[in-house]
């Protein structure tokens, strides 16, 4: 893409977001004259009309609403290629990119990473995405290192560790089977339940548990993440099924317990195809050990009520 190109559409999303080239011009640093320049060269050259000009306002056209879902990613690309840039230039190479699903990333990657933070002094992100994502990211090489559930994606990434996350029961408060020690999940037939449907490759854990020992539901809400299952069960629209590092996160919230029957969900660790060793090898156990505080604080405040 030519330069000039660049700057006229970083002209028409200035407008598109002030909705006038007085405040895209300020925020771009332009003139005026300048910026509605720039946005009537992009629309003759690519033959669209991006604004409705028959009223005192700009308002963009169908087009325009088009484009600018597109620039938000291009631009956002654009800039943590600037980011990168300054840091290679500063001597910060050692940038640690994590992608993980929502509940790894959310709630289990904090601690190990202010660790991690701790004893190797860098820079970090991490993307929280599906599973399906965390994969390509990692596939791609725009991350180092992949926490997600298995994804029909082929070989082409290196798995190097699963980490088992326990899951527990979670229900409204003032359910009749909060006072319980350990539930049976046949003790829960018939009742409303929030169910948990992500982008599984090779099934979901849930729906095998359920088959597998027989217990017929039919979901009140249907959501694909656990974070929200909580939230709908704090609201009293049913009982739960999530992963371990969620229920600590909402255990003062809801009701956790354990189940009679047991079910986990596997996380795929997971580096660049072309890496065979990672000197974030160290990291798995910052991770595991985190989990294992979760789930074992988790138990011990069941077992003081």
């Amino acid at each position: 893409m030519l330069p000039q190109r660049l700057h006229q559409l970083r002209a028409f999303l200035a407008v598109y977001q002030a909705g006038s080239v007085t405040l895209a011009a300020e925020m771009l640093h332009l003139s005026q004259p300048a910026v509605t320049k720039l946005v009537h060269a992009l629309e003759a050259q690519v033959g669209i009309v991006l604004f409705d000009r028959s009223r005192r306002r700009l308002t963009p056209t169908r087009e325009a609403v088009v484009l600018r879902n597109e620039l938000d990613t291009l631009f956002s690309t654009l800039d943590r290629t600037d980011s990168l840039l300054n840091a290679l230039r500063n001597g910060l190479d050692g940038r640690l990119h994590i992608a993980a699903v929502p509940a790894v990333g959310n709630f289990l990657i904090p601690g190990p990473l202010s660790v991690h933070l701790a004893q190797r002094p860098s820079q970090a992100s991490v993307t929280v995405a599906s599973s399906a994502t965390v994969n390509s990211l990692v596939q791609s090489g725009a991350a180092d290192i992949g926490f997600c559930l298995p994804v029909n994606a082929g070989d082409m990434v290196n798995v190097r560790h699963v980490i088992t996350l326990p899951s527990f029961l979670v229900l409204p408060r003032s359910h009749r089977l909060s006072h319980s020690r350990c539930v049976d999940i046949a003790q829960l037939e018939g009742d409303p339940f929030v169910t948990v449907n992500q982008n599984y490759g090779f099934g979901n854990p849930l729906v095998d548990f359920f088959r597998t020992h027989g217990f017929h539901h039919t979901p009140r809400v249907e959501t694909q993440s656990n974070a929200v299952a909580c939230g709908l069960v704090e609201a009293g629209v049913g009982f739960a099924i999530v992963d371990a590092p969620t229920a600590y996160n909402y255990r003062k919230r809801i009701c956790v317990l354990p189940m009679a029957q047991e079910i986990s969900f596997p996380i795929r660790v997971i580096y660049p195809p072309s890496v065979e060793r990672s000197s974030l090898d160290h990291f798995i156990p910052l991770v595991e050990k985190e989990l294992e505080r979760m789930t074992s604080e988790i138990q011990n405040e069941l077992a003081g009520h």
